[in-house]
């Protein structure tokens, strides 16, 4: 005789296991990917079959979110959560195979985004979608549902009208707020650190018309560009490739960007426009270092802050992504970004030699931190910006990185007997006497200031 033997899964351990691993930020994060996907799927059924994944706007797109120290609540106007949806799919924990969403480009992967950031953010949920077919709401207290055997939810209130409060959009409050949750929406200093968060995120989103409020602060795209003119022989490298096994649709854009700062260089990943990684500069994007047993190039530092890369994987379904669960990093040794990376390697050589040429021409012309810019430098400062949304065509034509020739510095013929002068002054001082003398080469002024007081104090 078979006897049974419990295998059902504790409500509180894979809850606690469910959250264990990401930050409230990550499930704030994670619901707005759902108000992103929400859009995408409405653009969808409206624009097909002229929808194009590269060349999508959010124009029309608003996603407000607030919270205080009792409550949080993010509200979309993408449409809705179809009612079939929510009974069938949307609240199970984890992906049914069956299910297709035709949301074509979409950012959940799992099944598990929303129900993971219900549990980290509180403990009272209430959900409300309203599309062209009707209202619903769902109420979840997890107090209640965890010590209950059956993990169904149920749906509190339904009509066939759509909300005027909600229009055609959902609208997810959480109250009875975790402890984590309660401590951070306290903290003055967190609006600022969510603002930032949700903004890198979502900077493409952003900049591709889509409007994100967090406690009625508008969030802001940062400028993401990259420099091209052929007057001077700036070109950016391209490179377009399908993966068909894979189903996804890889762009890598190499080049220079605007001078600003060491932390702005590096490469920027997306994954069906979501930033998964901004202005990475480690040897998992192929800054590798000498020292490192994986093919790869330099290891970063500052000489290398013009370097813009720009990684776009686009796929009809996000499971072929290289990507964690969190959408915090990638995941280095799977084989799709194994292949990636390579080509981003050959691709930022032509970009590290250039820079390296340019260092090169920098020092040899004795140019200080604070000097004037270089020949080269010059050239670059004038050439054209380009920002992401302007380069999001339906086709790349692959070119090659190519930038103006730096100058070789020329070395001064030396003295048959003669010494090196080196010494520091403060850049007030020295601006100074450079003013003075109408030079603005150190190299020069020190040795007319040497001249100076030679002719004055030795020969009489």
């Amino acid at each position: 005789m078979d006897i049974p033997v419990k295998g059902k899964p504790s409500k509180l351990f894979f809850i606690d296991m469910l959250t264990r691993d990401i930050t409230v930020s990550d499930a704030i994060g994670d619901l707005v990917d759902n108000s992103v996907d929400a859009a995408r799927a409405e653009i969808y059924r409206h624009d097909k079959p002229a929808y194009d994944l590269f060349a999508l706007k959010y124009e029309n797109t608003k996603i407000e979110i607030n919270f205080n120290e009792s409550e949080f609540s993010i509200k979309d106007n993408a449409g809705g959560i179809p009612l079939e949806i929510a009974k069938d799919y949307a609240f199970c924990f984890g992906r049914p195979e069956e299910y297709t969403d035709n949301n074509f480009g979409s950012i959940g992967q799992f099944g598990i985004g929303m129900k993971r950031s219900f549990f980290k953010i509180g403990k009272k949920i209430t959900v409300e979608s309203s599309t062209t077919n009707g209202y619903f709401k769902i109420e979840i207290d997890v107090e209640k549902w965890k010590v209950d055997d059956d993990w169904d939810f149920s749906i509190t209130e339904k009509r066939d009208s759509y909300d005027l409060d909600i229009g055609y959009g959902t609208k997810i409050t959480i109250t009875n707020l975790t402890a984590s949750s309660k401590a951070l929406f306290s903290n003055p200093t967190y609006l600022n650190d969510l603002k930032k968060e949700i903004e890198i995120e979502n900077w493409y989103n952003l900049s591709k018309g889509m409007s994100i409020e967090i406690n009625k602060i508008p969030l802001i795209a940062k400028d993401l560009s990259i420099k091209e003119d052929s007057s001077i022989g700036l070109a950016i490298g391209r490179w377009q490739h399908f993966y068909k096994i894979e189903g996804v649709d890889v762009r890598i854009l190499c080049g220079i960007g605007e001078k600003g700062k060491k932390e702005d260089g590096g490469w920027y990943i997306f994954c069906n426009d979501r930033l998964i990684l901004a202005a990475e500069q480690t040897k998992i994007t192929g800054w590798a270092g000498k020292g490192d047993k994986v093919k790869g190039g330099p290891e970063y530092h500052g000489q290398y802050e013009l370097f813009r890369g720009f990684v776009f994987f686009e796929a009809p379904n996000p499971k072929d992504f290289p990507w964690n669960t969190a959408k915090t990093s990638l995941n280095p040794e799977h084989p799709l970004y194994m292949k990636v990376k390579s080509k981003m390697i050959d691709m930022m050589r032509d970009v590290v030699s250039f820079l390296n040429n340019l260092k090169s021409e920098k020092d040899g012309q004795r140019r200080g931190k604070n000097q004037p810019p270089s020949h080269t430098e010059i050239k670059l400062a004038s050439a054209k910006s380009y920002k992401l949304n302007e380069l999001a065509v339906k086709t790349i034509v692959e070119t090659k990185f190519s930038a103006p020739e730096t100058e070789k510095p020329i070395k001064p013929s030396k003295l048959s007997d003669s010494v090196i002068i080196s010494y520091e002054v403060e850049t007030e001082r020295f601006q100074a006497v450079s003013a003075q003398l109408n030079v603005n080469d150190s190299k020069e002024v020190g040795l007319k200031t040497f001249n100076y007081y030679y002719s004055n104090e030795i020969i009489e």
